[in-house]
C-alpha cells in the first residue's frame, strides 16, 4: 500500500487502485485482510490489517479517522448518530452499525467532540 497527499494506492486482483481519504466511511478488519467502506457503496477488500491503515492515516495527519474497535475505524466526520445497542455503536452515513468498544470509548467522545 503506497500513500499519497490525500489519498491511499491499494494493491488489488486487477492492479492498484486509488482511493481519496474522504470517500472512506469506515475499514473493517478481517483477520489479515480489511475490507473498506466508502460513501458511494463501494467496497474494497486489501491485503492488509488494520494496523497498516491505521498507520498509514496516522502518518497522513487524517485526524478524523479514530480506531473504535479492535476490528474497526471510522471517519468521525461521517458518524450520523449513537445509538445503544449491544453497547454503544455508531450510525454512519452508509446506514452501516459500528461498535465502539468500552475501553476506546472515552477517545472516542473526545475525539468526535474535536473532529
Amino acid at each position: 500500500m503506497f500513500i499519497g497527499t490525500r489519498q491511499l494506492i491499494l494493491p488489488t486482483s486487477e492492479g492498484r487502485y486509488v482511493l481519496p481519504i474522504v470517500t472512506i466511511v469506515h475499514i473493517v478488519a478481517e483477520g489479515s485482510y480489511s475490507r473498506l467502506i466508502c460513501e458511494n457503496g463501494a467496497r474494497h477488500v486489501v491485503c492488509r490489517n488494520l494496523k497498516t491503515f491505521e498507520t498509514a492515516l496516522f502518518r497522513m495527519k487524517a485526524s478524523r479517522f479514530y480506531h473504535c474497535h479492535d476490528s474497526h475505524i471510522v471517519d468521525l466526520l461521517k458518524v450520523v448518530k449513537l445509538v445503544q445497542q449491544d453497547g454503544i455503536r455508531a450510525v454512519m452515513t452508509t446506514g452501516a452499525l459500528v461498535p465502539i468498544s468500552r475501553r476506546r470509548r472515552k477517545g472516542f467522545f473526545a475525539a468526535l467532540r474535536t473532529a
